[in-house]
């Protein structure tokens, strides 16, 4: 190990926006999907898996091939988005700030209970009516820091 002597120039990429990972062998991820990282560092489908760890929203639809070079990646929403006007199971004024659960790569699949293998993929940022209202999701960083 030596220290800098001279000036350096780093490639870098922002944190927030987009980001791209490769895809689990054989498994499909379609476009709109809370997707996961698995456990061996794959990108798959949202389930309440243990080891899996809430990602975003995936931008385009693939199916994983790791067999070939490069293999297939998929490019997903990792800024923490806002989700207008979702259906969130028994969602009250009162759950206005809750965090949010979903045991499936399903919006619509969005409840106020907590999951038994995955943590909260958001909270209540607005509530519209009876089981309608905005769900904020967290980032990648912000969802391991549950």
């Amino acid at each position: 190990m030596a220290a800098i002597t001279s000036s350096v120039t780093h490639e870098t990429s922002p944190r927030a926006g987009r980001a791209s990972y490769v895809v689990s062998n054989g498994v499909t991820i379609p476009a709109g999907a809370l997707v996961a990282l698995g456990a061996g560092g794959y990108l798959t489908n949202l389930t309440d898996t243990l080891g899996y760890e809430f990602v975003g929203i995936a931008l385009e639809t693939v199916t994983g091939n790791t067999s070939v070079s490069p293999a297939v990646e998929c490019r997903v929403n990792i800024e923490g988005l806002t989700l207008k006007g979702v259906a969130v199971a028994s969602l009250a004024q009162a759950n206005v700030g809750d965090l949010v659960y979903c045991e499936s790569n399903n919006v619509a699949d969005m409840d106020l209970t907590a999951s038994t293998n995955l943590d909260a993929v958001g909270y209540v940022s607005r509530f519209i009516s009876a089981g309608l209202g905005d769900v904020t999701l967290f980032t990648p960083a912000e969802h391991l820091g549950l």
